[in-house]
């Protein structure tokens, strides 16, 4: 163990990423690899520094915002911004829930906050082992710091306040970070996507600051910083089984400076990289605007990547192909359908709180309706605006958006693999969506969970029946495989397994793949069903699902189907048919019923029927009951675990069923009171 009480990462440690890494890879994959592994030797030698890259003294590139944005802010959002910039100048800031102390100057660039340990300073970039490091925190946490976002409302407010003592610490913040990090030292070079949204924070800076009030030092000094992100990014694009949202970020990068700054001399790679962006976008997103990745708020920092290149591309005169707005535009139209009237999306898949541009430092819990909302306003399309519209940063790129308004109906996604149902029962909004789409995107679905079939539940925009979250990546260990695992999801498990088998914190071995049997849009009654093969090499089994939305909610029919005479025969495995229930609401159980309360408000009941039902709450063994609400954090939440009492059963029924709102009546001394439940 080291002082810090964590153990150093072991060559086996190494060598089962490595190795599991390698399983997912195709030839021309291996053979990429192979080239990049050349090319880090060979780049190891080069220890020239800045210098390598000095371009002498010159104009800056910049972000601006729209003309007149600035003087237009709506005083919530100039409130918010000076708070975040006070953030920024105070002791002691917080970023992904670790509040970064006592470190000052170049140190605190190279910093775990939760460990109080410093991430490695002289080292070459790729030398890091930053995947399996167990004497410090998640690498994150100092890649957070490090991707300069709190510098964004801090130069924000500056401009508009003409505040040029905040102006000079922002330009101070980056030439501290560039004192702190030559090229290519430490662990801030060792992941592309770290280095593509710095640079768009420096060019938001510039943008705000203006590029002439920058000292002649400074300006040289920061032009070599953004060449020599230019040129490492060339030299190591994200490709193959990890050509998701971290290539499209370093592709936006090169495009945004290439085309901001024609003096950079890149013009090839910024058209290369603009093709990319143009052939990427139907990759990124299904033809129907599912987000490949199987995470909204995935989709949302891949579609905030593609704006802000669209919206740099028509100011120079040169737009992007059509296409590209139109694929945008149904991504659009997917996180709208899955949008409750509070402005709330279900938390499907990853979330590790990324943004591109941003208001403040602390989590953003409507992130992807934001996104959304500079969507509606860029494309002018207010169908597709979010009901509840939260001035951001954003809105001075692309504009504010008027709130929209929701429809309700059925909805289906077929490539993406979703159902949506948005009706009024017993007088209460209510939003459920079930999954029966791929695991994720590419060879290593990098950001999907195994849930299949699951099922998400907002009544009157409060979640109810939820995702159990993130938590940590790279230092998560067993807790990453735990909540990206089918028993914290609202779906059906065989004898404790996941129906995908995890084969590492960004990858996964053998998948459940779903196919849709039947669909109905239409009517009193609409209904999707659906199945999966993830226990049928380990069971025989196929898991099909039947929802069906009606007048008083929800009604769940499971069954599992035997693949073979054989499966027939075979003893019958332990089900567990779970409900991760959101960590703000009570559960009362009777039985196999439990209700579900905000506070006192009864909202839904849940009825077993002939099941048997436990609950949890903050569970070990087994591992039930967890959620995340940011990277970093978890806490306990009820989760209800049905299981059928007949060991030989394989079809089973549970009623979701929404409770009315409580009538009033009148109280002995005519105020009006609650009726009871």
């Amino acid at each position: 163990m080291t002082a810090a009480g964590v153990a150093r990462p072991s060559r086996l440690d190494r060598a089962t990423w490595y190795y599991r890494r390698l399983r997912a890879m195709d030839g021309a994959e291996v053979a990429h690899r192979l080239g990049e592994a050349v090319k880090r030797r060979v780049s190891r030698l080069e220890r020239a520094g800045w210098a390598a890259f000095d371009r002498g003294d010159g104009p800056l590139p910049a972000l601006t915002p729209l003309d007149g944005a600035l003087a237009a802010m709506p005083p919530g959002l100039l409130a918010a911004l000076r708070d975040a910039a006070r953030s920024a100048t105070s002791e002691g800031m917080s970023l992904l829930g670790q509040t970064w102390r006592g470190a000052r100057g170049t140190a605190r660039f190279h910093l775990d906050p939760p460990t109080g340990g410093y991430w490695p300073r002289e080292a070459y970039c790729f030398d890091i082992d930053y995947r399996t490091e167990r004497r410090l925190g998640d690498v994150k946490y100092v890649w957070e710091l490090n991707r300069l976002q709190y510098l964004q409302p801090a130069a924000a407010v500056a401009a508009h306040d003409g505040n040029e003592a905040l102006a000079g610490f922002c330009l101070s913040e980056i030439e501290t970070w560039i004192e702190a990090n030559p090229p290519f030292l430490g662990v801030n070079w060792a992941s592309g996507i770290e280095l593509a949204l710095r640079v768009v924070s420096i060019l938001v800076v510039l943008g705000f600051i203006g590029p002439e009030r920058v000292p002649q030092a400074l300006r040289r000094k920061i032009r070599s910083c953004l060449a020599a992100h230019a040129y490492w990014l060339a030299r190591y694009p994200s490709r193959h089984s990890s050509a998701n949202n971290h290539l499209v970020a370093e592709a936006g990068a090169l495009f945004l400076l290439g085309t901001l700054w024609p003096e950079l001399g890149i013009f090839g790679e910024a058209e290369a990289a603009r093709a990319l962006l143009t052939q990427q976008v139907e990759h990124q997103f299904h033809a129907d605007g599912v987000g490949a990745e199987q995470s909204p708020t995935y989709a949302a920092f891949t579609l905030e990547w593609y704006l802000l290149c669209l919206a740099v591309g028509e100011r120079s005169g040169r737009p992007f192909a059509e296409s590209v707005g139109e694929r945008l535009a149904a991504a659009g139209t997917f996180l709208r359908a899955i949008t409750d009237e509070g402005g709330h999306l279900p938390r499907i898949g990853d979330d590790d709180e990324g943004r591109v541009l941003a208001t403040a430092p602390w989590p953003d819990a409507n992130y992807a309706s934001s996104v959304l909302g500079a969507l509606a306003a860029f494309r002018n399309k207010p169908e597709l605006a979010p009901p509840v519209v939260r001035p951001a940063l954003r809105d001075l790129y692309f504009g504010p958006a008027a709130p929209g308004v929701g429809r309700e109906g059925a909805l289906h996604f077929s490539q993406g693999g979703y159902s949506v149902f948005r009706r009024t029962i017993a007088g209460r909004r209510t939003l459920m969506a079930m999954d029966h789409g791929p695991l994720g995107h590419l060879s290593i679905a990098a950001h999907g969970h195994a849930d299949a079939l699951a099922v998400w539940l907002h009544i009157d925009d409060q979640p109810v029946l939820v995702d159990a979250g993130t938590y940590l990546y790279h230092s998560g260990r067993e807790w990453r495989d735990r909540l990206r695992g089918t028993a914290l999801h609202n779906t059906l498990t065989l004898d404790e397994r996941d129906q995908s088998r995890v084969a590492g914190p960004f990858n996964w071995g053998q998948r459940a793949k779903c196919n849709l049997i039947a669909w109905k849009g239409d009517g009193e009654e609409t209904y999707v069903r659906a199945g999966h093969d993830g226990y049928l090499a380990s069971h025989g089994l196929m898991h099909e699902r039947h929802l069906v939305a009606h007048g008083r909610g929800f009604t769940l029919h499971d069954i599992l189907r035997a693949a073979s005479s054989e499966a027939e025969t075979e003893p019958c495995p332990f089900v567990e048919i779970s409900f991760l229930i959101h960590p703000d609401l009570d559960v009362r159980t009777d039985g196999a019923n439990a209700i579900v309360l905000r506070g006192e408000e009864p909202l839904l009941r849940i009825v077993g029927g002939e099941l048997g039902l436990e609950m949890f709450k903050g569970s070990t063994n087994p591992a039930r009951g967890w959620y995340s609400d940011h990277f970093g954090s978890i806490r306990p939440a009820p989760q209800l675990v049905f299981h059928p009492s007949d060991a030989s059963a394989r079809r089973f029924a549970i009623e979701i069923e929404v409770l009315p709102r409580r009538a009033p009546r009148q109280g002995a001394a005519g105020r009006e009171t609650e009726a009871p439940a």
